[in-house]
């Protein structure tokens, strides 16, 4: 053959590939068709492989195909790879074996395919934005029961839908950013945070709420499990911050710090794929006799950079908020903490997901220092499906092959590794029916923790230096009552002039480890301006020492707790306070420029309001309304443009009506325009007096999360 019927050959062979790519997608719940798509998906690989193999090329790189020395000779390596594998899968009967090997296939198959590509990678992120999300979504994030005003809503979907699977059979676009995750929240969200910026409590320490063992996360394998919870390792108690990890970050954290890039690559999609595909549901009762459920990403943003050679650049997180976030903030009570280097140290995913199970119940030992665990003793396939063991698994496989070599792990020191093992003893105590061939039932684990563990953590507990210990008790309760303080803040802008904040709240204040300096973060309230969030910007050089960031918020440093008296506390209110008023500015807090914002008082004296940096929903959503003669009124598009901050109960909200209707105009001015209402927001919204504004009050704050959840999809 020449060259030009050669570059046909693999141009037909590359485009056969990209056609099996979409397919593995749509059909990613499909073991059968998986497993014919694998068949064919190597029989395109070997073929490749073959001309590449034979032929001399003038070019490194033809229809789509790299056809470097270097591509070629690794490629062939791994088709030797997959030969060894398939040999290895015949000479056993071992199921467990056969599983692994069969994941192993599947995933060196994969690894030629992305060696051998060039751009295909542009391809595979348009379908796993739209098919992975869209078509999973479409399947379960429609209501059980559905009335009859809300079938706008599922004909909009519907429609939104099918154009996203139109544009995937079209040619795909280059680009180098994927959100994988941009389906689900057409929210603003803010600029990202370094990790390393960060500072992380009990670095070593997993914190994270119970709830979490209600999610399914046994198809993760043993890198993801190690990457998902080192993420939430450095998550946790960060609010919904954006936070970015370098390439390098993400290897150590997955416990592989040489992993090459291609397999980082893969690793990080298919970690979002199972994540994608726990089951995370909010389900809602709508009245007595239905109910309403939808699926719910875990992550808010998941938003990977990488070139045309999968070399990942950055991954940015964020938790969905409002939905998850309590699963790793502010956590008091019903949470599970584990050391982040045991978990990692840990080889396979079933020691891994066995020690997450153990620790939940490590806090009910008892004076014998023996804990036990009942969760599974009469569901063995909830065991089953939290291990991540296949179905139809033989009991004495699961002995010999998981349970056995697991428990060795968690209970024998490794030889010449420094760590302890976390347990003593692990006794499994099987539950049999009573019947003929006393088939087993279930698990109940009874577990004795590492004595020499449990006295390290009580010596480490007991050798914490005293909180504080530079500041006197009456200090330490001046600083505990600084929090939520809020007032005039006075700074200095870029050209060195006095300006002031009217309304700055004390969020957070860290004493410095040498001195009485303290550094204290302020959130700026209210509507901000291109030009305060300009001074704002000015004043970021300590936001790595507190655990929430974003546009709003600013740290100032202190000598003294005087200063701080000095130059704020003195003309500051305690947040809730109706009746709080301001002293005058001392002589030596700058007064020449004051911004004044907008603290809400007519509608309601304590409230604040939330300005959405974007109306949401982009495009506008659909809003159904009571009105006051009783009657109920669809408001086809509209936008949430702000809200009451904070509020659990009777929240006022502003909406703004997208091409508006005269029956529109007329229902938001009759029903949805108490002058009072319209009067608390136009202090940050100037223009909400126009006829195309209304507000409306939810009775209850999930009846918002409800809103704005239905309308993100």
């Amino acid at each position: 053959m020449n060259q030009n019927s050669l570059s046909i050959a693999l141009k037909s062979l590359k485009d056969e590939l990209d056609v099996i790519a979409y397919l593995e997608i749509k059909n990613v719940n499909d073991p059968i068709a998986l497993g014919n798509l694998s068949i064919e998906k190597s029989n395109l690989v070997r073929k490749v492989v073959s001309i590449l193999s034979s032929n001399e090329w003038e070019k490194d790189r033809v229809a789509g195909i790299s056809i470097s020395p270097d591509t070629i000779d690794r490629a062939k390596s791994l088709i030797m790879t997959l030969d060894k594998i398939q040999e290895l899968s015949t000479k056993t009967n071992n199921p467990v074996l056969k599983q692994g090997l069969k994941k192993d296939y599947a995933i060196t198959l994969s690894d030629i395919v992305s060696i051998l590509t060039v751009w295909f990678e542009f391809g595979e992120n348009t379908m796993l934005q739209s098919v992975v999300q869209q078509e999973a979504l479409k399947k379960t994030s429609q209501p059980l029961t559905q009335e009859t005003p809300k079938e706008v809503v599922k004909e909009a979907s519907e429609h939104k839908n099918k154009k996203a699977l139109t544009s995937i059979l079209e040619k795909p676009t280059e680009t180098e950013i994927q959100n994988l995750t941009s389906v689900v929240d057409d929210t603003p969200t803010k600029a990202p945070i370094l990790a390393k910026e960060l500072s992380i409590a009990d670095r070593g320490q997993i914190v994270m709420h119970n709830n979490i063992y209600k999610v399914n996360l046994g198809t993760l394998s043993e890198l993801e499990s190690n990457l998902f919870f080192s993420l939430f390792n450095r998550l946790k108690d960060k609010k919904d911050t954006i936070i970015r990890f370098t390439p390098k970050e993400l290897k150590i954290l997955a416990g592989d710090a040489d992993m090459p890039n291609a397999r980082l690559y893969k690793l990080i999609i298919n970690l979002f794929n199972n994540i994608a595909g726990a089951n995370f549901d909010l389900i809602k009762m709508v009245d007595d006799e239905k109910v309403q459920r939808s699926k719910v990403m875990f992550f808010r943003k998941f938003e990977v950079q990488y070139d045309k050679n999968k070399n990942i650049e950055y991954l940015d997180i964020q938790v969905n908020d409002p939905y998850f976030t309590y699963l790793l903030n502010d956590l008091k009570a019903n949470f599970t903490s584990m050391k982040l280097q045991t978990f990692v140290d840990l080889s396979g995913k079933y020691a891994k997901n066995f020690f997450r199970l153990l620790e939940r119940f490590k806090r009910a030992t008892d004076k014998n220092g023996v804990f036990h665990v009942h969760m599974y003793e009469n569901n063995i396939e909830g065991f089953f499906a939290f291990m991540g063991i296949p179905k139809g698994t033989r009991i004495s496989d699961i002995d010999i092959h998981m349970l056995n070599p697991t428990i060795k792990q968690l209970t024998q020191k490794k030889p010449m590794s420094p760590y302890e093992p976390p347990y003593k003893s692990i006794k499994v105590i099987k539950n049999k029916a009573k019947a003929r061939g006393q088939k087993v039932l279930g698990y109940t684990f009874e577990v004795i923790p590492n004595p020499i563990i449990v006295e390290l953590e009580k010596a480490l507990e007991n050798a914490k230096t005293p909180p504080l210990k530079r500041f006197s008790k009456r200090d330490i309760n001046t600083l505990n009552k600084c929090l939520d303080m809020r007032g005039k803040l006075s700074v200095r802008d870029k050209e060195g002039k006095a300006y002031t904040f009217s309304d700055a709240m004390i969020t957070d204040i860290y004493p410095c480890p040498t001195t009485k300096r303290i550094c204290v973060q302020f959130r700026i309230n209210g509507f901000l301006d291109p030009e305060m969030m300009g001074v704002i910007d000015l004043y970021q050089d300590n936001r790595h020492l507190f655990q929430v960031c974003g546009n709003e918020y600013l740290s100032l440093v202190f000598e003294s707790i005087d200063e701080l008296k000095n130059k704020f506390l003195k003309t500051a209110y305690k947040s809730g306070g109706a009746n709080a008023t301001q002293t005058t500015t001392q002589a030596d807090t700058p007064t020449a420029h004051t911004h004044t914002q907008n603290t809400p008082t007519s509608a309601n004296q304590d409230a604040e309001i939330f300005v959405l940096q974007s109306p949401m929903p982009t495009r506008g959503g659909e809003l159904v309304t009571d009105c006051k003669n009783g009657r109920v009124y669809v408001f086809k598009k509209v936008q949430l443009i702000a809200k009451i901050q904070d509020a659990e109960q009777d929240i006022l909200s502003l909406f703004k009506i997208l091409e508006p209707t005269d029956t529109d105009l007329e229902i938001a001015k009759r029903h949805h325009r108490e002058k009072k209402d319209i009067n608390f927001f136009k202090k940050v919204i100037p223009d909400c007096d126009a006829p195309h504004y209304f507000t409306y009050t939810f009775k209850k704050k999930n009846e918002i999360d409800a809103w704005r959840l239905k309308n993100l999809f």
